[in-house]
């Protein structure tokens, strides 16, 4: 989650992101602003501060990595405390209101009402507009609002989804304008890398050359190929190997099983033979050229998937052109996808439900049925079709009073908040060259 760590911090030091921020000034102290009493927790315990007492000085004159050793042990005693991180918002929420963590968006963390003295130190955030920040093709200055909280005199959970967003889109931009990804200035051929070829039409290839650069053995990489036939390259990523899961279950199936708990939910796996590949997802990700537009946001932690299936996905989203899908997860780094009991070897997949209002914000289309943008959500899900999926889960919804589930999917419990791609049926125009 070091790309939630970075927006929290970046929010947290006006993006100065140095150890001594607010110190000066006698408020909250450092990288994650710690206050006087987030102190105090971690100098109960001599794990949480090396044996040594804490204090605002001492952090404000630690060098950047050292207060870093620091802020993993203020997430430690959180998550030893029973926390449970899902997101970079419940990361955010152990910093601004630890109460809040684990809970729903509408959890109020602070009100005129019943918490006035931190309503108050924060009452800026109620009715607070967010923008995120472009440059545009003519090197322009641009900014799109992406939210405002409603300023009714309580501050909740999900009305700083926002602020962590823009702070999201700001890195990205840095990374763009100031970072490249790769250390040779020498462009990378197909020919050195593993390639998977994702075609307008639906087509799916994987292309093996001879000779594999030594850089490049552990990674593969996705070209999009656009409806003219030009050619995309989308972005490298690094793949592992996990054991296969034949499937999941919340209830002990005995030998050859084995237990996870994530989510403080516990659940069993039955072992298959073999291994599988999982590429990790590279989220965010934001491709715009030529037409080309394909742009996912990272809501999860769960961060592997199955590398014919990430293609699947790449090749649905470029159909679509949305900005603002949020990829809800698919599986961990053990293949198992705890707490999910479908999302075993990474060839589910979950993604938030598309708006109307085209924020990428949260929706419990159960609760907000009229904010479900449905022609969008098809299209994603036609396009999805195109590249091999057939099934999906959603939920079952009233729409102008009438019942409604989206296109080719099932009702299922706890979906009301993401569509899920299922794996079953699962089956893409696909096909390997060895070169």
């Amino acid at each position: 989650m070091t790309d939630h760590l970075m927006n929290c911090m970046a929010l947290e030091t006006g993006e100065k992101f140095k150890p001594d921020t607010g110190y000066s000034s006698g408020g909250a102290t450092g990288l994650v602003q710690w206050t006087g009493s987030a102190i105090d927790g971690m100098n109960k315990n001599n794990k949480y501060n090396y044996g040594k007492i804490l204090t605002k000085k001492a952090l404000a004159n630690m060098t950047i990595l050292q207060q870093l050793e620091y802020v993993k042990l203020y997430f430690k005693m959180w998550i030893d405390s029973g926390k449970v991180i899902n997101d970079s918002l419940d990361m955010y929420m152990c910093i601004w209101c630890p109460a809040a963590v684990g809970k729903e968006d509408s959890f109020i963390c602070y009100s005129e009402k019943n918490s006035s003295k931190n309503y108050n130190a924060n009452k800026s955030i109620d009715g607070e507009y967010y923008r995120e920040k472009y440059i545009n093709a003519k090197g322009k200055t641009v900014y799109n609002t992406v939210g405002k909280s409603d300023g009714n005199g309580e501050i909740t959970k999900g009305e700083l989804r926002p602020r962590l967003k823009v702070k999201q889109v700001s890195g990205i931009n840095y990374k763009e304008i100031n970072f490249t990804c790769n250390t040779s200035q020498t462009p990378i051929n197909a020919k050195d890398v593993i390639t998977f070829h994702i075609y307008a039409d639906g087509k799916i290839e994987k292309h093996i050359p001879k000779n594999i650069k030594e850089e490049y053995k552990k990674k593969y990489k996705y070209t999009y190929h656009d409806k003219d036939g030009k050619e995309h390259n989308i972005c490298i990523v690094d793949f592992i190997i996990a054991q296969n899961w034949i499937v999941g279950s919340k209830i002990n199936g005995g030998k050859g099983w084995e237990k996870r708990v994530a989510g403080g939910k516990t659940r069993y796996y039955q072992k298959g033979n073999g291994e599988v590949e999982l590429v990790k997802v590279k989220v965010p990700l934001n491709y715009n050229q030529k037409g080309v537009n394909i742009k996912i946001g990272d809501n999860t932690d769960r961060e592997y998937i199955n590398p014919k299936a990430f293609a699947s996905m790449l090749g649905a989203v470029a159909e679509c052109g949305y900005n603002d899908f949020n990829f809800n997860g698919s599986t961990s780094s053990d293949g198992t996808g705890a707490p999910s009991v479908t999302h075993v070897n990474g060839v589910s997949f979950d993604f938030r439900y598309l708006r109307k209002d085209r924020t990428g914000n949260n929706l419990h289309i159960d609760t907000e049925p009229n904010s479900l943008d449905i022609l969008r959500e098809e299209k994603f899900i036609d396009a999805l079709i195109k590249f091999g999926y057939s099934k999906f889960y959603s939920y079952n919804i009233k729409v102008n009073g009438k019942p409604f589930i989206l296109k080719n999917s099932t009702h299922l419990a706890d979906h009301n908040h993401h569509l899920h791609i299922r794996r079953e049926g699962y089956n893409p125009k696909y096909k390997e060259i060895k070169e």
